[in-house]
């Protein structure tokens, strides 16, 4: 059942902008940080209008994941623009500042790999606040795997720190991502 949320997404995206510029979370339980990537992902995916103007005005929200996903979208609307974009976000601290730096490795920028690898630097919360930062985790280590394996790099033996292995081997690898081609014509991240 389609929500009125929804249809101004797809119809109206500029009431629902507006509000997602000034968004905050409230912090008060354990998905409340990670809100905000939902919020922009969704209607970065959905925005019906303008999108090029909506995605780029998204990248100055007040939420740090509601700004990288205003990029990381963006890059489906004008590369270079959402990739300048991405640049600066991933100078954020912490996730949301890694997933900027990821979206930028997946489309093979390896500059932004130390800052990606920056996301291995703590595991994370053991309860589901942690789930968002290990989906991260895991989502570049499948980029590393597939990039190792197109490479033809070994991957790094067990107890090796992977950011000293990078280090080690990044002019030898070629980021690849197998579904970013179906992902882009798709227009999802």
């Amino acid at each position: 059942m389609e929500t009125a949320i929804d249809t101004l997404v797809r119809h109206e995206p500029r009431c629902v902008l507006e509000w997602l510029l000034s968004w905050e979370s409230s912090g008060e339980d354990w998905s409340s940080g990670t809100q905000g990537y939902c919020f922009g992902s969704w209607f970065a995916w959905q925005c019906g209008k303008e999108r090029l103007r909506n995605l780029s005005a998204l990248t100055g929200a007040k939420d740090p994941y509601i700004r990288v996903a205003g990029a990381v979208y963006l890059c489906f609307e004008d590369c270079e623009l959402g990739m300048a974009a991405l640049r600066d976000l991933m100078q954020i601290e912490g996730d949301p500042g890694a997933w900027a730096a990821l979206t930028l490795a997946r489309r093979g920028d390896a500059r932004a790999m130390p800052r990606a690898l920056q996301v291995f630097e703590s595991a994370g919360d053991a309860d589901m606040r942690g789930v968002p930062h290990q989906n991260l985790q895991k989502r570049l280590l499948v980029l590393l795997s597939n990039s190792t394996k197109a490479s033809g790099v070994p991957w790094p033996e067990r107890g090796i720190d992977i950011r000293t292995w990078w280090r080690q081997n990044a002019e030898k690898i070629r980021l690849v991502d197998p579904w970013f081609e179906t992902l882009e014509k798709q227009k999802v991240d």
